[in-house]
Formats: structure tokens, C-alpha cells, sequence
């Protein structure tokens, strides 16, 4: 059976993962996979990604990550260490109770720092996607895919086109693609996770001004959302893809 679902809006199909790279520390990552509607893919995905235009032959999905973002509050990194399901330790540690909310809109060097730090734990997991997705590819897609009738591509053509696979993720800091073209406008993460997923969304004020914010059910603000994309002949592929990413031994499944 595979490891992920395409989330409904109201009931996401949630994952978490235990990621521990070669010469790192562990690090949690909470994901969940969506299709966007034609109207979102259409007004949001694509004047930011001009690239997934020439995808729409086929479906598109979006992987949601959050991240805990401690450090953005000033925890001190040693001060909660979580113990896993066998009894060893990771670096995951819980959310603060107190908000500093100078210390999460200003640029301090503790918040610079963690944001640095989260954003390259996020592009670890985006790249170790489009690899397992490549490979899921090869093995799948071996001659004419059909989508599956809840699986619409936004167009159809006369003329059939092969199968191929598109993977891009947004740099959370701009809003603009990591790896491909970029558009008349940029990718706002806290305005399309709350199209695509229920979640609050608070503003949150302080001497450094103000900014909108995810309100994580677990994390509470204390959260790094980031956004990737994956364009695919058929949701199978991007079911394959995941399970053999968290097949690999740095990734362990929590829940």
C-alpha cells in the first residue's frame, strides 16, 4: 500500500517523516499531497511557475512541508530533546509557549540563521523527491499513460503527448522558482496553503512591522511552510515516488 494520499481541503492526509541527511542532524518534516483546482493552477501556480504551462496535458500536485521553526523564538537548540518511538533521541523539540514576535519579523542573526537552515532541509527533501519521481518514471511509464478519471488534465490536445515530468519548489524567502523560469509574480506560501488546506492565519505585529503567518495545529506559528510542485502522467508515478523516497534509510515514517 503507498505511503501517500491526495489530501481532501477539509480532511488532509498528513504524513511525518524523521529525515536524517548523511552528516546532519535529524530534522522533521510534516507533508501532504494536493491536487489544485484548474482556477488555482491557472491564477497562482503558473503566472509565478511559467514553466507548468506546457504541463497541462497532464495532472498536478502540490507537496505542503512544514517545518518547526524554534529557533525564530530564541529556544535554545539543547533545551528540548524528543525522544522517538524506540527510545532514541532527535533534535525535534516543541513548540515555545511565549511568542517574541519582534524576534520572528525582524532579521536577527538566531532567525536568519534557523530560516538558512530550514530552507535547505526543505530543498534536501524537494530534491530527494524529483530523483525518487524520476526513477518512478522510468519504472511506470513505459509507453501511453491515461489519467484515471478523477485525475482531469487541465487541457486536452488532439495530438497525444508523452509522458514527462515536471518538479519545481519555491524559494519561501521570495516566492520565485528554484529551478525554472521565473513569472510576472511571485508565489505567496501563507495565501495558497489556505486555499489548498483548513489552517488559521494570523497577523502578527510588532516594532519590525507586520506579516501574515500559518498557524501550524501542532507548531503554532512557530512554523516553516514551504511549497513544491510535481507535475506527473498519473498520481500512480507520484505514489511510486514517494514510496521510494521514504524507503531510503535517512527517512523514517512517524506517523
Amino acid at each position: 500500500m503507498s505511503q501517500v494520499s491526495i489530501s481532501q481541503r477539509r480532511q488532509p492526509a498528513k504524513k511525518c517523516a524523521i529525515i536524517t541527511p548523511i552528516g546532519d542532524a535529524p530534522f522533521e518534516v510534516e507533508f501532504s499531497v494536493h491536487q489544485p483546482s484548474k482556477s488555482f493552477r491557472k491564477t497562482d501556480i503558473e503566472p509565478a511557475f511559467p514553466d507548468a504551462i506546457s504541463f497541462r496535458h497532464q495532472p498536478l500536485f502540490c507537496v505542503v512541508t512544514f517545518q518547526l521553526a524554534n529557533y525564530i523564538f530564541g529556544i535554545d537548540s539543547d533545551a528540548n530533546i524528543s525522544k522517538d518511538a524506540d527510545g532514541t533521541s532527535s533534535d525535534i523539540q516543541e513548540p515555545s509557549n511565549s511568542i517574541n514576535t519582534f524576534s520572528m519579523i525582524s532579521s536577527d542573526d538566531r532567525t536568519i540563521g534557523y530560516k538558512d537552515v530550514a530552507r535547505d532541509r526543505y530543498f534536501y527533501f524537494m530534491k530527494r523527491l524529483k530523483g525518487a519521481c524520476e526513477i518512478a518514471m522510468q519504472e511506470i511509464c513505459t509507453g501511453s499513460v491515461v489519467n484515471p478519471p478523477d485525475e482531469e488534465p487541465l487541457e486536452r490536445d488532439s495530438t497525444a503527448q508523452p509522458p514527462s515530468l515536471w518538479v519545481d519548489w519555491t524559494d519561501p524567502a521570495t516566492g520565485l522558482p528554484i529551478l525554472g523560469q521565473c513569472g510576472p509574480t511571485t508565489y505567496c506560501e501563507s495565501d495558497a496553503i489556505e486555499q489548498l488546506m483548513v489552517c488559521d492565519i494570523v497577523v502578527v505585529a510588532g516594532n519590525g512591522g507586520a506579516c501574515r503567518m500559518i498557524q501550524h495545529e501542532r507548531w503554532g506559528v512557530d512554523v516553516y511552510p514551504a511549497t513544491g510542485f510535481v507535475s506527473v502522467p498519473s498520481f500512480e508515478v507520484l505514489q511510486r515516488g514517494f514510496d521510494l523516497l521514504l524507503q531510503a534509510p535517512e527517512f523514517k515514517i512517524v506517523s
